[in-house]
């Protein structure tokens, strides 16, 4: 189920796309600084922390998910790509925004990094 309100809300308990787990628990710590990974507790859309699945391993499922797109031809480029897209989407969920008084503009607090 791929929709956009899942991405930056999840129920108690509930997670959000699968992959954003799979990449933090099971990327090495190379790719981790490579792609500016960070805690869970320091992304917005992942709101409700590490939430396991009973009977899955999120570090296992990520090496499949890696080997299934070499299976399916991408190369290790693209592979990356997808990667860094998956990151960008965590590291876009912390920005936040300021409306401006008496304008429909908006800007960024001095604090957004």
């Amino acid at each position: 189920l791929l929709e956009k309100s899942r991405a930056i809300r999840q129920a108690r308990d509930e997670r959000t796309f699968h992959i954003f787990y799979q990449l933090l628990v099971g990327a090495g710590e190379h790719v981790k600084t490579d792609l500016l990974l960070e805690p869970f507790q320091n992304y917005k859309f992942l709101s409700n922390g590490y939430i396991p699945i009973a009977g899955q391993q999120d570090k296992d499922n990520f090496h499949e998910t890696l080997e299934a797109m070499t299976i399916m031809g991408f190369s290790q480029d693209e592979i990356t790509a997808m990667l860094r897209l998956v990151s960008a989407v965590l590291q876009f969920g912390n920005i936040t925004f300021k409306k401006e008084r008496n304008t429909d503009q908006a800007s960024m607090p001095e604090d957004t990094g």
